[in-house]
């Protein structure tokens, strides 16, 4: 038989025998697991105050309360991957609950922390979750004594422009038997919730919008503009008596002229 005619042996494939090889180890060597030490309650109570900033921050942008959950959602997490919190961004369903608490000036310790806001919030579970934020801002403003927000303030926590929207989503959390709506002699309204006993203080309906924490750093600008006053001049403890000293007296001639049958010239004098 000629030396052509002879059958030819294919040299091995050497290479791909290796790589072959080294995958099959890769895969029989066991994953080296390596185990984060657990958070302190410090440390958690740390990242959640940073998480809770990084969402107000969300919020405050001009179009926040208009966007999409989606949006705000991608939003949120690129903020917390670049703050170095990848590990703590939420799934979505959670970030909605986070987003209703956060839209009502609710941070996640203030609800933890406090019997009342868990059972608030467990009243809020009985409507959609679109309309929780609405109620737990009337529920934040109630507790704090401040006014009821506005038409244009409970429209925006709904993602809404619409006032009458608004308006209607009053109607329903009513209906629902969770608070209670009337309005006061000058047309302001007054909301009060069920069993909690916590109520509003008047506000104007169609009002401009204004966050709830503006009556309270109201408050406090007034008051620290009168203790400056006070101790710049020393006059303020004097001023204050003689203020309550001229209204006792218009009290006590009011009260004569009222005793006489003259309730409208005291009307008329004061």
């Amino acid at each position: 038989m000629p030396s052509c005619w002879r059958r030819r042996t294919v040299a091995p494939d050497l290479l791909g025998q290796l790589m072959a090889a080294k995958s099959a180890a890769a895969l029989e060597a066991p994953v080296e697991v390596v185990e984060q030490p657990p958070l302190s309650d410090e440390q958690i109570a740390e990242r959640r105050e940073r998480v809770d900033r990084i969402l107000t921050a969300v919020l405050e942008q001009p179009d926040a309360g208009f966007q999409a959950i989606g949006v705000l959602y991608q939003e949120f997490g690129v903020r917390c991957r670049i703050e170095g919190l990848a590990a703590a961004v939420p799934d979505l369903s959670e970030f909605r609950r986070m987003l209703t608490r956060a839209r009502a000036g609710l941070g996640a310790a203030d609800v933890a922390n406090s019997d009342e806001w868990q059972d608030v919030m467990l009243r809020a579970s009985i409507l959609p979750e679109e309309m929780q934020g609405v109620f737990l801002m009337i529920a934040r403003a109630a507790k704090e004594g401040w006014p009821c927000p506005s038409d244009a303030a409970l429209a925006r926590a709904y993602g809404s422009r619409s006032l009458r929207r608004a308006r209607r989503l009053l109607t329903y959390i009513e209906e629902q038997g969770l608070i209670v709506c009337q309005l006061d002699g000058a047309g302001r309204r007054i909301v009060t919730l069920v069993e909690l006993a916590w109520a509003t203080a008047p506000g104007d309906p169609d009002a401009d919008e204004t966050p709830l924490e503006a009556c309270s750093d109201v408050l406090h600008d007034l008051t620290a503009r009168a203790g400056r006053s006070a101790a710049g001049s020393g006059r303020w403890n004097a001023f204050s008596v003689g203020l309550r000293r001229r209204r006792v007296r218009r009290n006590l001639l009011a009260s004569a002229v009222d005793g006489c049958g003259g309730t409208n010239l005291s009307r008329g004098l004061f």
